[in-house]
């Protein structure tokens, strides 16, 4: 039987695992995107706040991946694989910024968020609660990308 410390080649055990070290990926991306709210004080402050934190959960996301996530890696060249895997999420990071700046900032998109936000109001107690819950929503639809593109490209079976 195979320890829960070793990558798995179940598809479902990967997604699994993914999710989990997302978890763990997005509770630094959140810290260190609080951080930066904190330094970052002008209106469109939360983008680059949002960005910093999100590529050091892509760090951490790689260390994750080669360890514990995935048992085949498709590149030889782990320079390239590290490379590519930057890529990925920098492409992820793109539709990050976009989708993040399409809910806090352009209509109706803001209005439906900042609805949402105020029938929400027991959960967001908190400054910008647009921007947090709209946070939450991006990194869902991040996760998805990230995986699917990093399971296809860079650690799928020959």
């Amino acid at each position: 039987m195979k320890s829960f410390l070793e990558p798995t080649e179940s598809g479902f055990g990967q997604l699994v695992r993914f999710a989990a070290a997302g978890l763990l990926n997005t509770a630094v991306d959140f810290a260190v995107t609080a951080v930066f709210l904190g330094i970052f004080t002008f209106h469109y402050g939360y983008i680059p706040a949002s960005c910093i934190g999100f590529l050091a959960g892509v760090v951490l996301s790689y260390v994750l991946s080669v360890r514990w996530i995935f048992t085949v890696r498709s590149v030889s060249d782990r320079r390239l694989e590290f490379m590519l895997f930057l890529v990925i999420g920098i492409i992820g990071l793109v539709l990050h910024a976009w989708l993040l700046y399409v809910m806090v900032d352009t209509s109706p998109a803001k209005e439906m968020v900042m609805t949402l936000t105020r029938k929400l109001d027991f959960i967001f107690k908190m400054e910008e609660p647009d921007v947090w819950f709209s946070k939450i929503a991006v990194t869902v639809i991040v996760f998805f990308w990230n995986f699917y593109a990093r399971k296809c490209i860079l650690f799928r079976s020959k």
